[in-house]
């Protein structure tokens, strides 16, 4: 079994983190992690099969900071390792995206898992490629502009 837990809030959010994440480490699976986005990139991968996620994690949560966070508790450690290059698994032809998918379909116990490609989103948006934040498919972050127009007041408020 695996469970998630996610946070994106104004201040810090590790704590919150912590605590949601620990509460699904009770489906005894063997692995945990945490992720932070705050002004880095901050994430640990623990195994805790023989041990507690709160002792794994506690000091790890000291030097986290950020305001964006997810945790998952699972039983699939990615090969062992921590990985840099998702590359091979965010490309739908490679043989490690197919057995992560495959793994995952069988984790949740369906019969069929696809997901969606990145030309079909944006496809079903409508909107130009240019103005959506790509991150989760291409691992890039961009900046577009939107302009917010407020009725009750005549000012105008760039975003980024």
């Amino acid at each position: 079994m695996s469970g998630i837990f996610g946070v994106v809030s104004k201040g810090d959010c590790v704590e919150t983190l912590f605590y949601g994440t620990d509460y699904h480490s009770h489906l005894g699976t063997e692995y945990g992690r945490m992720a932070v986005l705050g002004e880095d990139f901050m994430r640990q991968i623990h195994n805790i099969s023989y041990t507690q996620f709160k002792s794994k994690f506690f000091e790890d949560c000291k030097r986290m900071e950020g305001n964006k966070g997810i945790g998952v508790i699972g039983t699939f450690d990615l090969e062992g390792h921590d990985i840099e290059d998702v590359s091979k698994y965010i490309d739908h032809n490679s043989d490690k995206y197919n057995k992560m998918v495959e793994w995952i379909r069988n984790d949740l116990r369906v019969t069929m898992l696809r997901y969606q490609y990145l030309e079909d989103m944006v496809a079903a948006i409508g909107l130009p490629k240019e103005k959506l934040c790509l991150y989760c498919w291409t691992g890039e972050y961009s900046k577009p502009k939107v302009k917010i127009e407020h009725k009750a007041e005549s000012k105008s408020v760039n975003c980024y």
